[in-house]
């Protein structure tokens, strides 16, 4: 009898861990297909400063997705990293930066998120950097500040328009009173 309960015991927990195992590979795949549909770039330092995951995003063409992943895994890049991670440790969770890229004669802009990343026990375990192509926005954003200054232009030459027709209206009313 005691057998008999100790095996179907053993059976549960088999039945549990199985299901367990299950559930995880079911959530690990799914973060591996958010992970996949992400436009962004995410490297993963553990604590040892080490990369331990890289993500680069396959919508982008081969040339591109190449400039970018030997300038976000150099030494140069990994280095800024690893000197702001003191500081994230000491004085907060995140830490934000543009960084930019020169190939061929052009720039193209980034935005580096940094942010802390600890183990169960709350202790520091590394640090997840989420990448951002903002290129297209910091051209745009220029585009836009080109127009407003034309548009500033241009409304000073109204203005300084409408005044001097003002002047001028009151010198032909003053040439009709002296007439």
């Amino acid at each position: 009898m005691e057998i008999s309960l100790l095996s179907r015991e053993i059976s549960n927990t088999f039945i549990r861990v199985n299901n367990l195992k299950h559930s995880s590979q079911e959530k690990q795949d799914d973060l591996d297909l958010t992970i996949k549909s992400m436009h962004d770039i995410i490297i993963v330092f553990n604590r040892d400063n080490k990369i331990l995951f890289s993500h680069f995003p396959e919508n982008k063409k081969v040339e591109m997705r190449k400039m970018e992943e030997k300038a976000f895994l150099s030494n140069d890049f990994s280095l800024k990293v690893i000197n702001l991670i003191d500081d994230l440790k000491d004085n907060g969770n995140t830490f934000d930066f543009e960084y930019p890229i020169i190939k061929n004669g052009r720039k193209y802009w980034y935005d580096v998120n940094i942010s802390v990343k600890n183990d169960f026990n709350n202790q520091f375990d590394g640090v997840i950097v989420v990448i951002r192509d903002i290129t297209s926005s910091k051209k745009m954003q220029k585009e836009m500040e080109e127009k407003i200054i034309e548009l500033q232009k241009l409304n000073k030459l109204m203005i300084g328009r409408e005044l001097k027709m003002v002047e001028l209206k009151e010198i032909i009313k003053k040439m009709k009173k002296d007439e």
